[in-house]
């Protein structure tokens, strides 16, 4: 379909396609890869768009995956149409975030904020939560106050 225009794509994918998920009260949310904002939207869709951007978390469970598009790409290169790039959450929140921040804003900024919170919620996700130590109470102090 890359052949066709965004907007005879857009006209064809709008109202029924498999990821759409239609609420009450008029929302659309979309579930489709490349789609940020999960929102069924023109400007959102992943589907249609030649430049697309997805941001997902890696296999191994630490860090983030940004998937573009090759804007050339024909049909028929499914696998060569698509650029990955691993970045590590070991380093630091603020080091993976810039980066994503780097490669969507050079080549779709009007999303690259979108990309940097999904990228900063995966981050927060893959974090271990702190355990709390349970409260110590001074009870050996306090038993022998109440019987002096």
């Amino acid at each position: 379909m890359a052949s066709t225009s965004a907007d005879l794509q857009w006209f064809l994918v709008r109202n029924y396609h498999s990821k759409l998920v239609k609420r009450t009260g008029g929302k659309a949310f979309s579930a489709e890869k490349g789609n940020l904002a999960n929102m069924h939207t023109f400007h959102n869709s992943g589907y249609i768009h030649p430049k697309t951007v997805d941001v997902s978390p890696a296999k191994s469970g630490k860090g983030v995956v940004v998937t573009t598009r090759k804007p050339k790409a024909t049909t028929g290169q499914v696998a060569k149409a698509s650029l990955t790039q691993n970045l590590r959450g070991a380093n630091s929140s603020r080091k993976t975030n810039k980066a994503v921040g780097t490669i969507v804003g050079k080549y779709r900024p009007e999303l690259k904020t979108l990309a940097q919170a999904r990228a900063s919620s995966i981050l927060r996700s893959q974090k271990a939560n702190k355990t709390t130590k349970a409260p110590r109470f001074r009870q050996k102090k306090s038993v022998a106050a109440k019987s002096a």
